[in-house]
Parts: structure tokens; C-alpha cells; sequence
């Protein structure tokens, strides 16, 4: 963050410059060749060229950070995510939670919690997969559309 501050101070550098050659370009009485008068149009151009660019660059810094922090996040979450087949389990505090969806996070890598449907079911509300559990272990379900996770 150090850089954006620095960039800050040489935006507000370059505007404080910029207001001084446009306050001596516009003043007739010490400046009076038109030769100096258009050195200072030049340099009251480049200034506002300089400026643009700086302001560019901060927004391209900007939208590094976003990226290396997501990545951050992402990596993070990658170190914590355990698999046991059916689905997913996070580790937090070295605690499991869960389970989530193994199709959403083998797709896109979201972590869609399941749905106790009680029974011995599980469903996502992502992607709409459905899993068992109990007498079956932890047997996936294929999605069905007369499937009725209550009946036995």
C-alpha cells in the first residue's frame, strides 16, 4: 500500500505543478514573449499527460492488490478444504465443517454447503445434486427427478 501512497503525493505534485505553469502562462506582466508563453502551454501539456498516466498505473495497482488478495483467499482455501468422498469438509481452527457440494467445487471451486434432509440425505442447493448417508455410507444419489429423499 506503500506504493499507492506514493503515487497519491506524485499525483498531488503534479497538480500543484500543473496549477503553477497555468497561473505564469495566463500572467501577461512577467511573462510576455509568446515564445515562453507556449514553452509553458508545453509543459502545462505534459503535466496533464503525466498526470493521466500516474493515474492510470494506480488503477492498475489497484486491480493487482484485488487480484493477489483473491488469489490469497483462494490459496488459503485450497490448504483447507479436505476431501471425503462423497463431498467436501473446510478446516477451520482445526475443526471439520460441512460437508459441501463436490460437483460445485470440482466445477468452480465454490463451497456450496449441503442440506441435511434428515433420513440419511443430503442436497445442494447450487447445483441440485443429492447424497446419502447412514446405512449406504456416503453413497452418491443420481439426480432423478422422481427422487424423494423422505421416502425409505
Amino acid at each position: 500500500m506503500a506504493d499507492m501512497a506514493a503515487i497519491s503525493q506524485v499525483l498531488s505534485s503534479i497538480k500543484i505543478a500543473a496549477d503553477i505553469a497555468k497561473l505564469l502562462k495566463e500572467t501577461d506582466i512577467s511573462l510576455e514573449k509568446a515564445e515562453t508563453k507556449l514553452r509553458l502551454a508545453h509543459l502545462v501539456g505534459a503535466l496533464a499527460d503525466a498526470k493521466f498516466e500516474l493515474a492510470e498505473v494506480q488503477n492498475l495497482l489497484l486491480d493487482k492488490d484485488e487480484k493477489i488478495k483473491k488469489l490469497v483467499e483462494t490459496l488459503h482455501t485450497k490448504k483447507n478444504v479436505l476431501w471425503e468422498s462423497p463431498w467436501y469438509w473446510c478446516l477451520e481452527e482445526g475443526k471439520k465443517t460441512g460437508p459441501f457440494c463436490q460437483q460445485c467445487y470440482d466445477g468452480n471451486s465454490a463451497l456450496i454447503r449441503l442440506q441435511d434432509l434428515k433420513n440419511g440425505y443430503w442436497t445442494c442447493f447450487g447445483c441440485k445434486n443429492s447424497y446419502a448417508s447412514g446405512d449406504r455410507e456416503h453413497q452418491q444419489i443420481i439426480a432423478e427427478t422422481d427422487f424423494d429423499p423422505f421416502a425409505r
